[in-house]
């Protein structure tokens, strides 16, 4: 059985972080929009019946604390750089089974998905203010048109494969 945090200390949590960085097997929550038996497991689990989750290959790319466990304890924040799949609730509890206690997540703050970073997005309260808008929008403009360079690349690639396939045939 778990005990509280008394025994974890910053080193330790550190040491453990460390043990999740890189390709690892981890066992999705039962609350997941996976699908067991046709049905996504949430489905299943809020009816109350038992979820076994199979464990899935995911990548954590990097790992840390984002602010030193002596200002946060019994908290800890962490940062985390991943792979897609990964779900950082199952990341969390294993990380407090390693500790010998349980954690839980009681915040995610998502600061990049792909190309969009949140450091470069406009604050709530800015998004009717038309000046700031307008301030943005240049860009937004030099972004939008990368990514489109980006999946005109792509594309010119897969028709290459495509027509690779098709003469080979």
């Amino acid at each position: 059985e778990a005990s509280g945090c008394e025994g974890v200390t910053q080193e330790g949590l550190e040491e453990a972080l460390g043990k999740f960085v890189g390709d690892i097997m981890q066992v999705p929550p039962a609350f997941s929009a996976i699908k067991k038996d046709g049905k996504k497991a949430y489905e299943l689990a809020r009816k109350g019946q038992e979820v076994v989750m199979e464990p899935r290959a995911v990548t954590i790319h990097s790992l840390s604390l984002s602010r030193p466990y002596s200002e946060t304890k019994p908290d800890f924040d962490i940062e985390v750089k991943c792979g897609g799949g990964t779900y950082i609730r199952s990341l969390v509890r294993d990380i407090g089974r390693d500790l010998g206690t349980k954690a839980h997540m009681s915040a995610l703050v998502r600061t990049v998905q792909g190309e969009f970073c949140l450091d470069d997005c406009m604050a709530h309260d800015d998004i009717f203010d038309c000046d700031k808008i307008l301030q943005e929008m240049p860009k937004s403009v030099d972004r939008l048109e990368g990514l489109l360079e980006k999946l005109k690349a792509d594309k010119k690639g897969m028709d290459a494969q495509v027509e690779k396939t098709s003469d080979s045939e």
